[in-house]
């Protein structure tokens, strides 16, 4: 719509400009016969043929020039058209993109958090089993031999607690 009112305008300058040459043209024109006039018939009607051809020479140059510049303002008004469309779509792509990138790295992120917490249930389970298996394993010696298991558990519950720190270690590595 701005380019079709952009163009009318451009149209309308284009035609008032014309008229005013070709009225400039005739007035010229009508001044030089009225001089030539008082000058012997023959030389006068050469004059006025070559002053005629050239307001009309002049006349048509200057329409080939406004026609020329008319299409050059209606190719600039299409290309600034054509590249207001591309930047949109550019726009539109480029949105579109970082929404992907951001729905894909979310489905990443929680597959992660998934896994950590399969891991972190895994392990604890592995826990619950051990202690499970030493209460069991307690009960069924006497309580002399409880005292001996108590000394002896406290070093393998130091490595399951170090091998748990070593494994929220990897799962941090994992994450980043």
């Amino acid at each position: 719509a701005v380019a079709d009112k952009l163009r009318q305008e451009q149209q309308a300058l284009v035609q008032a400009q014309r008229q005013q040459e070709e009225e400039a043209a005739q007035q010229q024109m009508l001044q030089q016969q009225q001089q030539l006039e008082d000058t012997p018939q023959q030389q006068t009607r050469q004059e006025m043929a070559l002053t005629q051809e050239r307001a009309l020479a002049v006349v048509e140059e200057q329409q080939t020039l406004d026609d020329l510049q008319e299409q050059r303002q209606q190719q600039v008004i299409a290309l600034k058209l054509e590249q207001m469309v591309l930047q949109h779509q550019a726009e539109m792509n480029l949105q579109h993109q970082q929404q992907q990138h951001q729905q894909m790295v979310t489905e990443q992120l929680q597959q992660q958090q998934l896994m950590e917490q399969r891991l972190v249930q895994k392990v604890l389970q592995h826990l619950v089993e051990q202690q499970e298996l030493t209460l069991v394993g307690q009960q069924q010696q006497g309580p002399e031999l409880q005292q001996q298991q108590m000394i002896k558990q406290q070093a393998p519950e130091q490595q399951q607690s170090q091998q748990l720190a070593e494994g929220q270690e990897k799962l941090l590595q994992l994450a980043d």
